[in-house]
């Protein structure tokens, strides 16, 4: 366990698709809560990786966001 804490400025994960790279996903940023909230994010990808779709429970993570 390294005891990486990655944040964003918005304190909300990333999790998704890195535009323009088809094919590539990341869930990334859990503020030290990865425990929980990666489970649901690992469902969530599976899903998408698995149909080709991306959950919209997953559009307020995405990497494009506006972020203040």
């Amino acid at each position: 366990w390294a005891g990486i804490m990655g944040f964003s400025r918005d304190a909300l994960p990333f999790i998704g698709p890195v535009p323009p790279n088809d094919g590539l996903f990341v869930a990334s940023g859990f503020t030290g809560h990865g425990m929980p909230f990666g489970l649901r994010a690992g469902k969530a990808l599976a899903e998408a990786l698995t149909t080709g779709r991306v959950p919209a429970a997953l559009a307020p993570f995405r990497l494009d966001r506006p972020t203040p």
